[in-house]
């Protein structure tokens, strides 16, 4: 999604010094569509300012216990109960302290992300977030491309093996 999709970006702070996104189509959505809206929490494991660099072992926020980074992406009724992955701040500038927790206020933020669902390593989510940032996303390919990727090298690794057991069974 960018700006030019009929979503708003609401970008925050969270109680303990995370940072919370909230992404919907509240205001430009007709009645006869269901809204939509996704939300992503990030909070570094000790309650403090996140600051530039790669937080590994990632547990669901507000639920992570100190020592644990958060993290949780959701949306539309939906959500994990259980979480792994990581995120890495690339791009992070704070302004004036403000809003209900008196907390400064997110100036600049680029974030990227791999969510596990449920921590299982074979149903993740990678994605990016940028806000008034000049740091280019990550280039993800498109689902069909990765199952296209898959299925060649799935045939690559078949012909090797049908190939080895052909020279073992002529010597």
């Amino acid at each position: 999604m960018t700006d030019a999709d009929p979503f708003d970006f609401i970008v925050g702070r969270t109680y303990d010094h995370g940072i919370s996104i909230m992404v919907n189509d509240y205001q430009h959505n007709s009645i006869s569509h269901p809204q939509r809206d996704w939300f992503l929490l990030f909070s570094d494991p000790y309650n403090l300012p996140l600051v530039l660099g790669h937080y590994d072992d990632v547990a669901r926020h507000p639920f992570n216990p100190i020592g644990t980074p958060g993290m949780d992406i959701f949306g539309n009724g939906r959500g994990n109960t259980i979480i792994g992955g990581f995120f890495e701040v690339l791009e992070v500038e704070y302004g004036q302290p403000s809003g209900i927790f008196d907390l400064p206020e997110i100036e600049k933020l680029a974030i990227d992300f791999t969510m596990l669902d449920e921590s299982d390593s074979n149903k993740w989510m990678v994605g990016s977030f940028r806000f008034n940032s000049a740091i280019p996303t990550l280039s993800i390919p498109e689902p069909p491309t990765l199952g296209l990727i898959g299925f060649v090298l799935a045939i690559s690794v078949l012909r090797g093996s049908r190939s080895n057991r052909r020279m073992s069974a002529a010597n």
